[in-house]
């Protein structure tokens, strides 16, 4: 008897997972509060008497607006004779990136992941299929 119970609820079950994935995947507008990239600055400056390159990197949400949640910006820097990784936190919807210069050449920033306070990893650029969604900076120093 339990059995044929089952039998007749199935497809009241069936109906309710569905409706549930619907609401989960059209959930409104929460596409919009992912933090993406949003443009960069890249100059040259003196700190501590050393020539450094500074990418300024600013993250926005979904809408065009600051990013104000916390994100760690993951990647590497590139120089002309090594490269190391990067992991900087956004405060605000900005970041910077500090490279020491040691020689001429191509001084190069790859944003590889934001990730937010709740461990997710969202790619800085989901819509550029170019690049796979990663970004890539670069700044050529002649003195």
């Amino acid at each position: 008897m339990n059995s044929i119970k089952c039998f007749k609820r199935l497809p009241i079950i069936i109906v309710l997972i569905s409706v549930l994935s619907l609401v989960v995947a059209c959930g409104g507008d929460s596409g919009s509060r992912n933090p993406v990239y949003g443009g960069s600055s890249i100059h040259q400056e003196e700190r501590k008497g050393q020539t450094v390159m500074v990418f300024a990197i600013s993250i926005v949400d979904g809408n065009g607006n600051p990013y104000t949640g916390g994100i760690l910006i993951g990647g590497a820097a590139f120089t002309p004779i090594s490269s190391f990784p990067i992991a900087v936190a956004s405060v605000g919807g900005r970041a910077e990136v500090v490279v020491e210069i040691t020689e001429p050449g191509e001084y190069r920033l790859g944003i590889d992941g934001l990730t937010d306070t709740h461990g997710f990893t969202h790619l800085p650029l989901p819509d550029d299929e170019n690049t796979n969604g990663k970004v890539l900076l670069s700044q050529d120093y002649r003195p």
